[in-house]
């Protein structure tokens, strides 16, 4: 369907993520004109394997003979290497390609993306004419976030009706400083707190997380409750089937770890419930120092968890979504689908 869409659309550039590893995933079809690992954590560890060097080999899939790769700085380097030398595909490190002023901070994803980012467009430059890119446009364009990633708003929270807006009805509600972060597993949320305090020290954190079944729960759990300024843990589960029940992620909290002064709460029912008890909670503390509330630990909950905060999110349409058209799907270009241009 992905395809598809860009043959439709007849995009000149697409930026293709793998699902899930590389070497098996089903967009490894492609030839890319750049193959990009940026970073390697123990995920998916019963599919892709239970060490980072068996995971990077699996990433490694998507390299191919001729085009070149590039890498983040926190991946094992003998192992890329090796296979990229054996398959002949160039390899180079985003550090060795950028001079970037946040490159040296580990502990900021933020930062090492934009590396990894720019760089690629200056391979990618070299490599195809069509795809020129300036400073000035490398500037642009690492000033760009997604949604949820250290996604931080102020919504306006009325304690009385319990009702959240993004703009104050006449007085009343207290503006409240809301983080949404996709991190959802360690090496994500490890950065998460660490850029938390960073950004606001001192500050009391009430987290409402959801996760994953497949993810390391007891480890991620570990790491939240034992977070610095830490207040409360508010549970939900996403409306998707691979969601933790929130009952079962509070039954861990309370048999594998010391929650200490942590106030473990399980949602009920939906993400918005979940949302709204934190915002709720927060408001009522407020005048005791400025608590912030913090969304984290699952992809699959953070649409919901925008629309409780008062944001509008897209939907998916069926009325979109029609048979491919035959006029623009007549210039096949080898090797690559019909009116689909170059991709990464």
């Amino acid at each position: 369907l992905a395809f598809w869409h860009f043959a439709e659309q007849r995009a000149d550039v697409v930026v293709l993520e793998c699902g899930l590893g590389g070497r098996l995933d089903a967009t490894n079809v492609v030839t890319p004109s750049l193959s990009v690992i940026t970073s390697i954590g123990l995920e998916h560890t019963r599919i892709l394997g239970d060490t980072i060097e068996a995971i990077a080999l699996e990433k490694a899939g998507i390299m191919k003979a001729g085009v070149p790769v590039l890498v983040g700085p926190n991946v094992p380097h003998d192992v890329l290497r090796a296979h990229a030398e054996r398959i002949g595909s160039p390899y180079f490190v985003a550090t060795d390609l950028v001079e970037y002023e946040g490159a040296a901070e580990t502990t900021d994803f933020d930062d090492e993306n934009s590396l990894i980012a720019m760089a690629a467009m200056r391979l990618v430059s070299d490599v195809d004419n069509r795809c020129s890119v300036t400073r000035h446009h490398e500037e642009q364009g690492i000033r760009c976030r997604p949604p949820c990633r250290f996604e931080a708003v102020d919504v306006l929270w009325d304690p009385s009706s319990r009702t959240v807006s993004q703009q104050s009805p006449g007085g009343g509600p207290q503006a409240l400083k809301v983080v949404l972060d996709v991190g959802h597993n360690l090496p994500a949320l490890a950065q998460l707190f660490a850029k938390l305090e960073r950004t606001f020290p001192g500050r009391p954190l009430r987290i409402v997380a959801g996760f994953s079944r497949d993810k390391d729960l007891g480890g991620c759990l570990e790491l939240i409750t034992a977070a610095k300024n830490v207040r409360a843990l508010h549970l939900v589960q996403a409306s998707h089937p691979r969601a933790a029940p929130a009952q079962e992620i509070l039954n861990l909290v309370m048999e594998r770890n010391d929650p200490g002064d942590v106030e473990a709460v399980a949602a009920e029912g939906s993400v918005t419930t979940g949302v709204h008890a934190a915002l709720q909670a927060t408001g009522e503390s407020q005048p005791s120092g400025g608590e912030i509330v913090v969304v984290c630990g699952s992809v699959f909950i953070m649409s919901e968890a925008r629309e409780a905060l008062g944001f509008d999110e897209p939907k998916v349409s069926e009325a979109r979504l029609g048979p491919p058209s035959t006029e623009r799907s007549r210039d096949p270009t080898p090797g690559i689908m019909p009116g689909f241009g170059r991709h990464l």
